[in-house]
């Protein structure tokens, strides 16, 4: 049998920039606990260059002849389920899944691949900034994450919509905290400050969307704004996940996209690259984060609960450009910031300041939790 100390389970290795921020973030939390870390995920060669001391195990081609001390859930929002427009049972997938049962049955193989299964193998649970939701009403989905919730050790969530489910399940001590990535930390953030006076160029940070919940409906909204916005202002279109941005991957020379690579590119230089923007409209929640981390407003696309959740907690210096996607409305809202932009930049700054400062108590907490848990027998 493999034995693990301790174990981390999150969305990386899909070369996402805030997912892979959350990873560098943990690793080097978890680091500080002297415990050998092994990260369960997609495993990709970029990632040992991040964090050459963590060891990764690919969880598609896990046996699951392995017990460990203790299981991370390493931030994101990794407890969901959407209604998907996309039709899950193609010719290719329903090929795949049987290709994918006959190499099992022919050698022998007991992968062990769910994310709650993974639970069942491990001493404590520890539960770390993470999102949840929304889920489809009484989805065994939610079920198994409120069970799931109620037997971690350590539990501690993003945002109040995860706080009021975790109670809402009888969880009993959870902590609420602002998003991991508060707690980044690199060289060019450090040392980087935001002295611009008003707006110049603008950053759009897009993202495909194949929820039914009206969320793809941007993707027309924002091309026609952007030729408004065009006549003042410099645009720059950024993707987090070249892989799963598609559609805008597709337009990438027409839009002279900006695209996350973790091969070539390292944490400080996208930064860099990026931080030319005085302001970001972001249909992803790290990048509402991330334009905080630079000192810059941001106005985030309601695609998604989450990024109406992050508005709100800047609702004295950001805007949410709301479902619908009124053009006129996303024109207003910049005009105000750019009018304003001075003052957004202030409250940006002590709001994100704050909340650096919480993510960062929140995560010393964890940290003497792991050490609590080095010898002790559950």
């Amino acid at each position: 049998m493999k034995n693990y100390d301790i174990i981390v389970r999150g969305g990386y290795g899909y070369k996402n920039f805030g997912d892979d921020t959350l990873m560098y973030t943990i690793c080097k939390k978890l680091r500080l606990s002297s415990r050998k870390v092994s990260l369960f995920c997609i495993k990709e060669d970029y990632i040992n260059k991040m964090l050459p001391d963590i060891k990764v195990v690919d969880y598609r081609f896990l046996n699951a002849n392995f017990k460990s001390k203790l299981l991370v859930y390493g931030g994101g929002t990794q407890f969901y389920h959407f209604h998907n427009k996309q039709i899950k049972t193609t010719f290719f997938s329903i090929i795949s899944k049987k290709l994918k049962k006959t190499v099992k049955f022919v050698f022998g193989l007991n992968y062990f691949e769910n994310k709650f299964e993974i639970a069942k193998k491990c001493d404590f649970i520890a539960i770390v900034g993470v999102g949840v939701g929304p889920f489809i009403e009484n989805s065994t989905i939610e079920h198994k994450t409120s069970n799931l919730f109620r037997s971690a050790s350590f539990l501690s969530v993003r945002d109040k919509f995860a706080f009021n489910k975790s109670i809402e399940w009888g969880c009993k001590d959870v902590l609420l905290a602002p998003d991991l990535c508060y707690s980044f930390e690199s060289k060019f953030l450090k040392e980087y400050k935001n002295n611009a006076k008003s707006i110049k160029t603008i950053g759009i940070i897009v993202r495909d969307w194949n929820n039914n919940n009206g969320g793809g409906d941007y993707y027309n909204k924002i091309l026609n704004a952007t030729k408004t916005l065009d006549w003042n202002y410099k645009i720059k279109f950024i993707s987090f996940d070249a892989r799963s941005d598609v559609f805008w991957s597709n337009l990438s020379e027409d839009l002279n996209l900006v695209q996350w690579n973790p091969n070539i590119d390292t944490f400080d230089s996208f930064l860099k690259e990026i931080s030319i923007c005085d302001i970001f409209i972001t249909a992803r929640f790290h990048g509402a984060i991330f334009s905080t981390l630079l000192d810059k407003p941001f106005i985030s696309i309601e695609i998604e609960q989450k990024l109406r959740f992050i508005s709100d907690l800047y609702s004295n210096c950001s805007h949410c450009w709301k479902s619908g996607f009124d053009e006129l409305e996303l024109l207003n809202h910049v005009s105000d910031i750019n009018s304003n932009y001075e003052d957004y930049v202030e409250k940006t700054t002590a709001i994100t300041k704050k909340f650096k400062s919480q993510s960062d108590q929140m995560l010393n907490k964890f940290v003497e939790f792991c050490k609590l848990k080095s010898y002790e027998k559950p």
